[in-house]
């Protein structure tokens, strides 16, 4: 992660369905050693952590695209970060995604994301607050869905 050594660890699993369609499986990492007690603090936190999305089925880059659209819409209300999503985005729907593909999004702290499709070189958004939407997505209250939320954190241990 940025260019470090990190462990990561598991912190929830689940499955992005709309419509009762499944689109991609999504599992969530962060820092083995700075681990948050819960799913709200794993949105917030600065620390190393990674999503990773496989795909169910395949999945059109233009509705790949309009999803993810409405997703960061719904938690950047300013647009403020509409290059950055564009950059993303732009890297993402490079071309339809297959099932069985890969997306990772890693978090670098004290930078932003990295962004990889396949085995494609990462496209990087250098902007924590861009950062924190893109978690929001599948964690914060504006999520794209509750499953997603209490899922990605089901695993980590709060005291």
């Amino acid at each position: 992660v940025g260019g470090r050594r990190e462990s990561l660890k598991r912190t929830g699993i689940a499955t992005r369905k709309k419509l009762g369609i499944r689109f991609y499986r999504i599992a969530a990492y962060c820092d083995a050693d700075h681990a948050p007690r819960d799913v709200d603090a794993l949105a917030a936190s600065d620390v190393a952590k990674r999503l990773v999305l496989v795909m169910e089925r395949d999945i059109a880059d233009w509705v790949l695209r309009k999803s993810f659209e409405e997703a960061l819409a719904a938690n950047d209300h300013d647009g403020r970060f509409a290059a950055d999503t564009k950059t993303i985005l732009d890297h993402m729907t490079a071309r339809p995604l297959k099932k069985g593909d890969c997306v990772t999004i890693t978090h670098v702290p004290q930078s932003g994301i990295e962004c990889i499709v396949c085995d494609t070189a990462p496209a990087a958004v250098k902007n924590l607050p861009f950062a924190h939407v893109v978690w929001n997505v599948y964690m914060g209250p504006r999520g794209v869905s509750t499953e997603l939320r209490t899922g990605l954190g089901s695993e980590l241990k709060a005291d």
